[in-house]
């Protein structure tokens, strides 16, 4: 099911002309400002340490400044008016060793202190949750943790806050200079000097979404008139053995056959993009050149 299929569209909503992207230097924030430089003439990225102004009225010329509240979000304050949409693509420790670290609730208690400000000042906040959050252990043994618990805190609260806003579920994001400790980058290291990894859970479905392709559909998701929670999900559906073998064989996946086509059979809220073919992301990043 597409959001074309669930929501109304409004096509004279009018675009604010600032962005506020925060978390813009990660994966979701890069590929996030290449798309959005066609779709705002003005962004505000914010790092963990400076803010990044970019006009495109300007020829395209940034100003820099350092953060002087690297904990917090009174940088912001000058920032916000109700013209603004406010994407935070920035979390904290996404690695497995965490899943179960206090510091994910510090992450969830930021992000809510920075919903508190933005509330009924922005036309639109976007932020990002995760598979965790969904109660089926075939694609989600993260479930329960404070990860997952921490996710599930912001949630509720954007549900309950006055702000529009879109909730944007994800699962396996991969893309070119990911630096995160994860599978995917394990199966890289391993193709690249002919081990072979020992898997822990081959069977575990992963479902595989190209994060430039992420970024290109979310900007057509902004114009979604209601508030929405939506799980992000591509037909690219694969087991670890499988996606292991793809890497060793240098070939696209054999993908599982996923009858529902929802994220997750526990919740419907699914919204199908879609990504490119995964042998071009093996062939790109396990090259010995």
């Amino acid at each position: 099911m597409t959001a074309s299929q669930t929501f109304l569209v409004n096509p004279e909503q009018m675009k604010p002309e600032k962005l506020i992207l925060i978390g813009s230097s990660g994966l979701i924030g890069k590929s996030l400002l290449n798309v959005a430089r066609s779709h705002f003439s003005s962004i505000l990225c914010v790092g963990s340490t400076s803010i990044t102004s970019w006009n495109n009225g300007n020829n395209g010329k940034c100003t820099h400044s350092t953060r002087e509240d690297k904990l917090g979000w009174s940088d912001l304050d000058k920032h916000l008016d109700s013209d603004n949409f406010v994407i935070n693509a920035s979390w904290g420790r996404n690695n497995r060793v965490d899943r179960n670290s206090q510091i994910q609730m510090e992450y969830a208690n930021r992000e809510l202190r920075l919903i508190y400000k933005v509330n009924n000042r922005t036309l639109n906040y976007l932020s990002f949750g995760s598979i965790a959050e969904v109660d089926d252990t075939r694609i989600s043994p993260s479930y329960g943790t404070l990860y997952s618990k921490a996710k599930i805190k912001i949630f509720r609260e954007l549900e309950q806050s006055s702000s529009a806003y879109l909730w944007i579920r994800l699962a396996s994001i991969y893309g070119h200079n990911d630096k995160r400790d994860w599978l995917m980058n394990q199966l890289i290291a391993h193709a690249k000097s002919a081990n072979r990894i020992l898997l822990k859970s081959p069977n575990l479905l992963i479902n595989l979404c190209q994060v430039d392709a992420l970024a290109q559909e979310i900007f057509n998701i902004l114009e979604i008139k209601s508030s929405s929670a939506l799980n992000i999900f591509t037909k690219q559906w694969v087991t670890v053995k499988e996606l292991s073998n793809s890497f060793g064989l240098l070939k696209e996946p054999n993908y599982s056959m996923i009858q529902s086509l929802n994220f997750s059979q526990n919740d419907p809220r699914g919204y199908l993009i879609e990504t490119p073919p995964f042998l071009n992301f093996i062939r790109c990043s396990t090259s010995h050149e």
